[in-house]
């Protein structure tokens, strides 16, 4: 995900490209909301590949609910 590069990015067809860039700033919001909690350590909120980790685990193993919030569904993957 956050391995491609700019020009990596630009040789994908549109739809993946659009994707991507998706996932990109789903990612950079998922680290700037980290901010604001005071119990995640200084050291934690500057780790690139934790954060990585953290997020890839609550958008892999979550639903989302009707009210638009995503719940995370330990087992969820099993019935992939």
């Amino acid at each position: 995900m956050c391995a491609i590069d700019d020009f990596c990015l630009s040789c994908l067809p549109p739809f993946i490209k659009s994707l991507c860039q998706t996932e990109r700033d789903q990612l950079g919001k998922f680290k700037s909301a980290l901010t604001n909690f005071e119990y995640v350590s200084p050291e934690s909120k500057s780790n690139n590949e934790l954060l990585e980790f953290a997020y890839n685990v609550v958008f892999t193993r979550s639903w989302r609910s009707d009210e638009g919030d995503y719940r995370i569904v330990p087992v969820a993957d099993m019935m992939n």
